[in-house]
């Protein structure tokens, strides 16, 4: 629907979402909820990249508890959902291998 309101610009929203069977209202309420979405998910990804240039060897879990303490947890989300980002954008830390020591046994 953006592209094609870049695209035919003349054409109003109303006629467009029109088109689809949506109304405007749904319009812009969704291109409103994906900009704000998006301009969080950049910015907590920006605080990912400054903790882990700090110390490169923080967990996901420790780094939503740190970011929680410190921007609060109205900004970050739901623990799952900050997971998830991060596994998406390939941050994720690799599971540390299992030590195996010697049984005398």
């Amino acid at each position: 629907m953006t592209g094609l309101r870049k695209e035919f610009p003349r054409i109003s929203v109303k006629t467009l979402c029109g088109l689809f069977g949506m109304t405007p209202q749904a319009y812009y309420k969704k291109k409103k909820t994906l900009v704000s979405r998006r301009q969080i998910q950049d910015t907590m990804l920006s605080f990912v990249q400054y903790y882990r240039s700090k110390d490169p060897g923080i967990g996901g879990l420790k780094l939503y508890n740190e970011l929680c303490s410190v921007y609060g947890s109205g900004l970050i989300g739901g623990r799952d959902a900050f997971l998830n980002l991060l596994r998406s954008r390939h941050l994720m830390l690799p599971p540390k291998k299992p030590r195996h020591t010697t049984d005398s046994n």
